[in-house]
């Protein structure tokens, strides 16, 4: 048997309202249904209305070192560095205690290219690893938007959304890159095809065959 995971992203108030009503269908209609959140105001949204739901920390709230040009220093710097560059906020004790106050179980992360170092203090956390897109950031203005169009006609608000990331996907590169960006809508990812690593704690890989978006 397979279950049921919704995924939810970084939302406003409009987009939190919009996903309340997945939400209530989710809980009126499946048991023991996960719930990705990528925004703390969805997670309070399922801790008042939906306990019955199974929260999980996204990977755009797990913080690490995304830019991929760290890959550019790392042979040269020293051993302690290293190793945090490869550590999240997971390892933080306010944030392990946040994870057992919401009781939540699961979190999410990302692939990066500098490896990662999950010496985690909750020792039961159930981690699921991203790949091979592996996520860098997102902005609130969306350049795609405004591709083709002649300089008067330049608008690079995210509203209103003719969804034209579905249409077209940009490849970044410049020489202080050490290897390509993708642009998708207001996103960036970059990829990284390394297998990747095991744990006690790593027990699910969630594995993108597209952008993810």
């Amino acid at each position: 048997d397979l279950g049921f995971t919704l995924v939810t992203p970084y939302v406003t108030d409009f987009g939190l309202k919009k996903i309340e009503s997945l939400l209530k269908t989710l809980a009126d209609n499946f048991l023991d249904c996960e719930v990705v959140f990528n925004d703390f105001g969805v997670l309070r949204v399922l801790r008042d209305r939906y306990d019955g739901l199974k929260p999980i920390m996204g990977r755009l709230l797990v913080k690490i070192t995304r830019d991929p040009r760290i890959m550019n220093i790392l042979d040269i710097l020293p051993e302690k560095s290293v190793e945090y560059y490869r550590t999240t906020n997971l390892t933080i004790g306010c944030v392990s205690e946040f994870l057992r106050k919401n009781r939540i179980n699961r979190v999410e992360v990302d692939n990066v290219l500098q490896g990662l170092n999950l010496n985690l203090e909750v020792e039961d956390l159930r981690v699921s690893i991203h790949t091979p897109y592996i996520y860098v950031t997102t902005t609130r203005l969306c350049l795609i938007g405004s591709y083709g169009k002649p300089n008067a006609e330049i608008d690079v608000r995210i509203e209103p959304c003719k969804k034209e990331c579905q249409r077209c996907t940009f490849k970044l590169e410049n020489p202080a890159m050490p290897i390509p960006l993708i642009r998708k809508g207001n996103t960036v990812f970059y990829i990284n095809n390394k297998q990747p690593p095991t744990g006690r704690n790593i027990d699910r890989i969630v594995f993108s065959p597209e952008i993810p978006i």
